[in-house]
């Protein structure tokens, strides 16, 4: 985990604002959660965290968990919580340098005191806190009044195409903290993003979908937080990449993004293709054992017949899968793997090819196997560089690259359909950090 410390106060000329709260955390890998175990993230649903968050009975002036949702009276950015609920990710093609996603945004917020809407937004959190409701839903024209007596912050995202929108925004207002808006929209959209093919198949990437505050009306009102990412378990569950942990990497209080982080799936690569591959370098050795006498020269053709066969064989194989291989301008580590194993067999037909140049010399009137101790010798010394040559390449195999993985796969449970990571601790998140034990407590 790699918390992001709160900001000093603000001096007089600074446009900083200071953040308040003692134990208030933003982070840019997921937060520990106290109520469940090391590295689990199948929390409720993000808008139950909201509601049972908004009934807790602890006073906002009580509680350290966050600073409140705006700053105090001066500041002049509100802090804009965003969750992004993650329903499908899918179509991720390097080969077309794109993902697409299907998502929800939440947006929480509270109106800075300073605006004329703060009284209008007291009424909705009379009437939520009158019908016995943590929060009431605004209707269409509610939302239109709204809209034009507060600030609402313009969200897009960077480097999308195709987007649509599932439905229409919706505000929610909710009676913690004085009062607080949530809003939310759905969408579909692919992203361009580029990926690094070097060490295909064992390749990591990150799926980045960028948040950015779009208009100069509200840019500079809001500090843009991401405090929440869920997947849904379909999301989770694709037949190609495994989905590791998110991460958020904040640029400034206009830019945030979520990364979504993948690994490739390479079981398929190493049974279809190195496998079958290696096996075929490894037949090449067989011609080592083909005869045991000086004599017999015909076997030495031989050797190099079944070596041009094996060869044939492996640029056919090379062929047949090439629509499962990216095609680049640089070397992935597959290609190296299929070239350093054709040097491997074109390295067996020269050294038969020498053998049988250099043989009629080493013939002798005694009778003694150097036959069969040469070949031994040669075939020994060749296979040795095969083993040594592919031992690198595992080796190269097994190294992180350019992307490590600090946090662990995502793993998906039976009858759970929800998996967040939150990497911000506001108050209307509370309940997720208070312990199973408070939690019974306070039911008792």
């Amino acid at each position: 985990m790699s918390p992001l410390a709160p900001p000093p106060p603000a001096s007089s000329g600074s446009q900083q604002p200071p953040l308040c709260g003692n134990d208030y955390v933003e982070s840019t890998t997921a937060l520990p959660i106290p109520a469940l175990p090391e590295n689990a993230h199948f929390l409720d649903h993000f808008l139950n965290l909201l509601s049972r968050s908004a009934k807790l009975d602890t006073p906002v002036t009580e509680t350290s968990l966050a600073p409140p949702l705006s700053g105090p009276e001066g500041c002049k950015t509100t802090k804009l919580f965003a969750c992004i609920s993650f329903n499908e990710i899918g179509d991720i093609h390097p080969a077309e340098e794109k993902f697409a996603v299907n998502f929800r945004m939440y947006l929480v917020w509270t109106p800075h005191p300073s605006e004329g809407g703060v009284e209008a937004l007291s009424q909705h959190v009379a009437k939520a806190k009158s019908e016995g409701w943590s929060h009431v839903s605004l209707t269409d024209d509610e939302i239109s009044e709204l809209s034009d007596r507060i600030t609402m912050p313009r969200i897009s995202f960077a480097g999308s195409t195709d987007v649509e929108i599932k439905d229409p925004a919706s505000i929610r207002v909710y009676d913690r903290n004085g009062g607080f808006l949530m809003w939310n929209e759905s969408y579909t959209m692919s992203f361009s993003n580029f990926y690094d093919l070097k060490r295909f198949p064992f390749d990591n990437h990150r799926l980045p979908v960028r948040l950015q505050q779009n208009h100069t009306d509200s840019w500079n009102k809001f500090d843009l937080t991401i405090c929440s990412v869920q997947m849904h378990k379909d999301a989770l569950q694709n037949d190609e990449w495994t989905m590791n942990h998110t991460e958020i990497e904040k640029t400034n209080h206009k830019n945030s993004s979520v990364n979504i982080v993948v690994s490739r799936q390479h079981g398929f690569y190493m049974m279809n293709v190195v496998g079958i591959m290696s096996s075929l370098s490894i037949l090449g050795y067989s011609v080592f054992v083909f005869g045991d006498e000086a004599s017999k020269e015909s076997e030495l053709a031989d050797r190099v017949n079944t070596c041009l066969t094996l060869i044939l064989t492996a640029v056919a194989f090379k062929f047949a899968i090439s629509d499962s291989m990216p095609k680049l301008g640089y070397l992935t580590l597959m290609d190296e793997f299929f070239l350093l194993n054709m040097a491997n067999l074109f390295l067996v037909v020269l050294v038969n090819v020498a053998w049988a140049m250099v043989l009629p010399t080493l013939e002798t009137d005694e009778d003694e196997p150097l036959f069969g101790t040469l070949n031994a010798k040669i075939g020994t010394g060749t296979l040795a560089f095969f083993v040594l040559m592919n031992i690198n390449w595992i080796r190269k195999a097994n190294q992180s690259g350019d992307i490590s993985f600090d946090q662990p796969q995502y793993t998906v449970v039976d009858k759970v359909n929800w998996y967040q990571s939150l990497f911000a601790n506001p108050i209307f998140l509370a309940d997720a950090f208070v312990q199973k034990e408070e939690k019974e407590e306070k039911k008792e």
